[in-house]
């Protein structure tokens, strides 16, 4: 449970949206037993990754689409680039930017 447990979200993530989180903080939401909430609906979102659309009555289809995401350049993220005087901003300028992010 330790090793990469996230049950806890910053309220910034919700945006005003209904939730049934506890406070933690003034900042900080959590679900007393969820593994990963900054990966679920309620986490991370990327205006990027709307239009993804994976199928997955496919595995073929399904590892093709992500992998076309992985690989396709997405403008905004150009426009704020990799690097900064030296120093990671982003991983990369691709829709995905790492393998496990959708």
């Amino acid at each position: 449970y330790l090793f990469g447990a996230s049950p806890t979200l910053t309220k910034s993530f919700l945006r005003g949206r209904e939730h049934g989180l506890e406070e933690l903080s003034p900042d900080t939401l959590y679900l007393p037993h969820a593994t990963s909430l900054r990966m679920s609906d309620l986490g991370y979102q990327n205006d990027a990754q709307s239009g993804l659309r994976p199928h997955e009555n496919s595995l073929e289809s399904y590892v093709t689409s992500l992998m076309d995401a992985v690989n396709r350049p997405y403008a905004p993220y150009e426009a704020i680039g990799t690097k900064k005087d030296g120093e990671w901003v982003q991983l990369s300028t691709n829709v995905l930017q790492i393998e496990n992010e959708y």
